[in-house]
This record gives structure tokens, C-alpha cells and sequence, in this order.
């Protein structure tokens, strides 16, 4: 087997670390960014209707809450 020599980075430059794709990972990635997406959108009408346009976590909170247990992912 011949050896192949590793390259040296140019002086300055970094080397971008390349994450692999994992093939199971593609749905959940979707489906979570997705999911907060739109609580983030919930999150940002509820601080429209409070007539404010900075989100707070009470934001995120009452729009988990309106959503309900299944929807909201909450505890309770």
C-alpha cells in the first residue's frame, strides 16, 4: 500500500472539520427544525399581541401552552 502524504494547512488557513451526514439523522433534523419553527412563529404572535416585537420566554411559554400537551411537547 502506498502512503499518501497529509497535506499542511497554507499558513493563516485553517482545516474545515467536515461533519459526515448521518442517513438516520435527515428526518429527525427536519421534523425538529420544523416543530420549532413553528413555536418560534406562535412564540413571535404571541409577543405581536402582548404589542411588543422582542420574543420572551413568557412568549414561549404561552404558546406552549396554547398548543397543549401533545403539540407544545409540554410536562403536563
Amino acid at each position: 500500500m502506498a502512503r499518501t502524504k497529509q497535506r499542511r494547512p497554507e499558513a493563516g488557513k485553517r482545516p474545515v472539520a467536515r461533519a459526515t451526514p448521518n442517513k438516520n439523522q435527515g428526518g429527525s433534523r427536519g421534523a425538529t427544525e420544523d416543530f420549532m419553527v413553528h413555536l418560534l412563529e406562535d412564540c413571535n404572535l404571541c409577543a405581536i399581541h402582548a404589542k411588543r416585537v422582542t420574543i420572551m420566554p413568557k412568549d414561549l411559554q404561552l404558546a406552549r401552552r396554547i398548543r397543549g400537551p401533545l403539540a407544545g411537547v409540554s410536562s403536563y
